[in-house]
């Protein structure tokens, strides 16, 4: 809650320790010891606090709440001592402050004057933006910095002008701020307006007046000592972006040479104009994507990684278009410079023609079958786009990739995670609502055309107004997507070209297969690569990242990490993933999407900060590369086929389960319904995917309660399910006599058991009781 008028400024520095994670704590604990401390503790609060702790987390019985406190280094008597502490303990322990704890208490307790800021005054007039008064002084310091720093970068033959160059990369800075302070600053709003604090005749003047108040000293440390934790995520967000802002532009000097042979060529760049940061997710402190506008109309791509797989790539494509495909590949313009890289910018274009039209599929499907022999992940609608009759992946760090245990018991989940579907290529509709048919996500199937369904997405209701708040929406637009080829201003059917696609697929598959030999040399150039591992969904860490905006996570930084502790939820289904944990805590801490890489020839992976964890995999990514370059064959080929088609043909059913026309069955004989039920079993058994552990079945299922099909190994369920299956083909087998599917029945329920006892070991129940999709059903199979 703001307090207006305190009579004098009261320190930040006891408030601010409330921003120090339970590991840094406990690691300032450790260098001092903890006897001297033990009067200090609030014993009871401690026992409170962590009887709270455990009661809402989801922790399986056992020791798992134990091993996650060793992962952190402590012990529950030394997280008792951590939870009892008062803040002011801390400036006794600490003999030396961080320095955004000393810069914080600086910054804030130094008096200022904002009005010889005319622009940022102008600026704060506008919509919400007077919400940043809370980050001015951090603003002042970052500009400072940026301002000192940008005349010590080469200054000759550079394409911009280091006087201006802050405005190139500013705006950038002023969204990430407001994105982090903007929930805090609503609930403050709205606080002052119930307590009548705020002065005014309008709505929109009481707002600007709760605006001008965040100018004020006080007001600021008020704010301050109340949610600690956000101030030192501002400080954070600043110095992140005063730190990437002059790499980017000192990379740019030094490579200005070599940018303009390589990507601009004969013609002329211009000079700078406009630097379009945060494209795509933050990693390693900030770092984004970021494309660079110059005045002559041309673009440049900047990106804060290695791009050497890409370079290979392209090596790749080469060799394919040398080997006779007959729509030879375009090949992406790429100077990698080992940490980062800049590659030319890419801009939709339409194709003329039906026969462009046709290139650019059977072309899509080249690339699909590439994707699927070295294991390409993530290629969806915003890492594709659409030249002509080109298409072009512009993103492929997460080729390679490897798995931190496969689900060795289901083999349906075995070829499934290692199938074409696993690119993301292909459509896959997300989930939906009994209205809707779900969103696309994926290079093939998502279109411009569609929203998504994503049930309660934040939006701003009565913003500029003292009554502004937090609202929901529905749905929201897709972001405008550049996939698909457009002919005379419309996105073509993609359905309509499933016939070159597999051309295209059919050929390199097979072009691969027969140069085996000669494709390994290929690969060997991948060897050393940095490539990216997925450990979990971006959307998964997008929400804990929004979590951590919510006012009641940013007060007291261990309150975030009871929040984080979700993601041991996962990780106790995939035990390797534990050892990423601290990792991925300390990634959303700075408020990036944790980001993990490998090499594919290594069994190891390497966090943000490059700190290096052994042996996370059971074998590198290349062994599993070959070992599917020794599948290949007539056999797969069908069987990736045929999941491309029946992807395909669930997107043209616009994403939804084609409807089944009623008819008679007319029975001519006894034997007849025996016969129509065989044929069943017989394409049951003919399909079915088997192992040691079982048998199981790849198929179509909704992918929400609405009416989204997509491809997936069948759940445990009677109605749709491995359950299902056992049942029918176990009558089969006693109606027909024929004991090849009581022999398929008896195996799936094998690998039904073995899901049970593996759930309940992870303490993961079945998702209902029902008779069809759940429990009920499992139960009555297994009877």
């Amino acid at each position: 809650m703001v307090e207006e008028d305190s009579p004098a400024p009261i320190l930040l520095t006891p408030h601010l320790y409330f921003a120090l994670s339970i590991a840094e704590r406990a690691s300032y604990l450790r260098q001092t010891g903890t006897g001297w401390i033990e009067p200090k503790v609030d014993n009871s609060r401690a026992a409170a606090i962590l009887d709270r702790w455990k009661s809402r987390s989801r922790f399986p019985a056992g020791d798992s709440f134990e091993q996650r406190l060793r992962l952190d280094g402590l012990t529950e008597e030394e997280l008792l001592a951590i939870l009892g502490l008062p803040p002011e303990v801390y400036s006794e322990l600490i003999t030396a402050s961080p320095d955004w704890l000393r810069e914080l208490d600086k910054l804030y307790l130094t008096p200022r004057s904002p009005d010889d800021d005319p622009e940022f005054l102008r600026y704060t007039k506008e919509g919400t933006n007077g919400f940043l008064w809370i980050a001015y002084p951090l603003l002042r310091e970052g500009l400072r910095r940026f301002r000192e720093e940008i005349f010590r970068l080469p200054t000759v033959g550079v394409p911009f002008d280091p006087v201006t160059a802050e405005h190139l990369v500013l705006p950038h800075l002023l969204k990430s701020l407001k994105e982090t302070l903007n929930l805090v600053m609503v609930l403050e709003l709205n606080v002052a307006r119930v307590q009548g604090a705020l002065k005014g005749e309008t709505p929109e003047e009481r707002f600007h007046n709760f605006c001008e108040r965040l100018r004020q000293m006080d007001v600021q440390l008020s704010i301050a000592r109340e949610y600690p934790v956000l101030f030192r995520s501002l400080h954070m967000i600043t110095m992140n972006w005063v730190h990437y802002s002059l790499e980017l532009l000192d990379r740019l000097s030094k490579d200005w040479t070599v940018i303009r042979r390589n990507l601009v060529g004969a013609a002329e760049a211009g000079s700078l104009t406009s630097i379009l940061l945060g494209v795509g997710d933050t990693h390693r402190r900030g770092r984004t994507v970021a494309i660079l506008n110059f005045s002559t109309g041309f673009k440049l791509v900047y990106k804060p990684h290695s791009q050497s797989v890409d370079v290979h790539f392209g090596e790749f494509l080469e060799w394919l278009n040398q080997g006779g495909f007959e729509t030879p590949f375009r090949i992406l313009k790429i100077i990698d410079r080992g940490c980062y890289a800049w590659s030319e910018f890419v801009a939709h274009q339409p194709c003329s023609n039906r026969q462009e039209v046709e290139r650019f599929y059977q072309r899509l499907g080249g690339y699909l079958a590439a994707f699927y022999v070295i294991r390409t992940r993530d290629i969806h609608f915003q890492n594709l786009i659409a030249i002509g009759e080109f298409p072009i992946p512009v993103d492929l760090e997460t080729s390679f990739h490897n798995e931190t245990v496969a689900d060795k018991d289901d083999p349906a989940i075995n070829a499934f995670q290692s199938s074409v579907m696993q690119v993301m290529l292909l459509p896959q509709p997300g989930y939906g609502s009994e209205a809707d048919e779900g969103a696309d996500m994926s290079g093939f199937g998502a279109s411009s055309y569609q929203q998504f369904p994503l049930g309660k997405t934040l939006c701003w209701e009565r913003a500029g107004t003292d009554e502004m708040r937090v609202g929901r929406s529905k749905t929201i637009p897709m972001i405008v997507a550049n996939n698909r080829p457009k002919l005379d201003g419309q996105e073509v059917a993609a359905e309509e070209y499933v016939e070159p696609f597999l051309r295209g697929f059919r050929w390199v598959y097979r072009f691969i297969e027969e140069c085996r030999d000669e494709f390994r040399a290929v690969l060997d150039r991948f060897s050393e690569d940095e490539v990216r591992f997925v450990a979990r969904g971006t959307a998964t860490y997008a929400v804990l990242l929004g979590y951590c905006l919510q006012p009641d996570q940013l007060r007291n930084a261990i309150d975030r990490d009871q929040m984080l502790d979700s993601l041991w939820l996962d990780a106790l289904q995939r035990t390797r993933l534990i050892r990423l944990i601290p990792a991925e805590v300390r990634d959303i801490q700075n408020g990036d999407v944790p980001v993990f890489t490998s090499r594919p020839n290594s069994r190891d992976l390497w966090t943000s900060e490059g700190e290096r964890i052994p042996d996370v995999f059971e074998q590198p990514a290349m062994v599993l590369v070959r070992e599917g370059l020794s599948r290949l064959g007539e056999e797969d080929l069908a069987r990736q086929e045929s999941l491309i088609r029946t992807a395909i043909g669930c997107a043209a059913e616009g994403a939804a389960s084609p409807a089944l026309a009623p008819r008679k069955l007319l029975l001519t004989g006894r034997r007849e319904p025996i016969d129509l039920a065989c044929a069943v079993g017989d394409r049951l058994c003919r399909d079915a995917l088997e192992n040691e552990f079982g048998a199981s079945w790849i198929g179509t299922a909704p992918a929400g309660p609405g009416r989204s099909t997509s491809i997936q190994p069948v759940d445990l369920g009677l109605y749709e399910g491995l359950s299902g299956c056992a049942l029918f083909l176990a009558y089969l087998a006693a109606a027909s006599g024929d004991q090849s599917y009581e022999r398929i029945a008896k195996k799936t329920c094998t690998l039904l058991r073995r899901h049970l006892d593996r759930r309940r070991a992870g303490g993961r129940a079945v998702p209902s009781v029902g008779a069809f999709t759940g429990l009920g059903g499992i139960v009555y199979t297994l009877a």
